[in-house]
């Protein structure tokens, strides 16, 4: 995603920003004695990012909500 903010004065050439995001979920109880899976929440259901990787190493489950 390109920055919101520059130091250039000028005005350029410039293209829409990317609205792809993904969230992370972390949970855990106040003691800490209960800690889930964090889990990774995306947009699409196979993301090209993940094509060539074995899910289940990551140590997250991905979800994904196309609701957006």
């Amino acid at each position: 995603m390109s920055p919101s903010r520059t130091l250039i004065i000028e005005a350029g050439s410039g293209g829409k920003k990317s609205k792809d995001r993904i969230t992370l979920v972390l949970t855990i109880n106040v003691t800490s004695t209960d800690k889930w899976e964090p889990w990774l929440v995306g947009k699409s259901k196979d993301p090209r990012c993940f094509a060539k990787i074995n899910r289940r190493l990551l140590g997250v489950q991905y979800r994904y909500n196309n609701s957006r």
